[in-house]
């Protein structure tokens, strides 16, 4: 892998996707904590590379969040991207208090977040 560009950010809580890909914004906590932060760049002239509720609506739940966002070259504020990320916040949350997390599946997670990243990131020309 050849790196995150240096106008790309890639935020996460996933410990597999650290390990992986380098140049990473390591998060403490949990998936909600990972949009919160995204909400920081995008106000900083950040724009969304990748979905922040990548999968299926099974996978809202999953513990694990990356995002990559790419800096447009100003301080424009990605409001379309605000909108997605809250959005996606809202729906984690209603799912959160539909079911639990299943906690014997965390590798799977893991993996799962790690290649929604790979794939999002290679479907954008990114290089992570």
């Amino acid at each position: 892998m050849a790196g995150i560009a240096l106008d790309e950010v890639l935020l996460t809580n996933n410990p597999l996707v650290i390990r992986r890909c380098g140049r990473t914004v390591a998060v403490e906590g949990n998936a909600i904590d990972v949009l919160n932060r995204s909400l920081q760049y995008l106000e900083e002239g950040y724009r969304l590379v990748t979905h922040p509720l990548a999968g299926s609506i099974r996978l809202v739940c999953n513990p694990y969040r990356s995002l990559l966002l790419r800096h447009s070259g100003g301080r424009e504020v990605d409001a379309r991207g605000i909108q997605a990320v809250v959005d996606s916040i809202d729906r984690v949350h209603m799912a959160m208090r539909d079911r639990r997390i299943d906690m014997s599946l965390e590798e799977d997670y893991a993996v799962l977040d790690l290649e929604f990243v790979l794939k999002g990131a290679e479907a954008h020309c990114s290089e992570i």
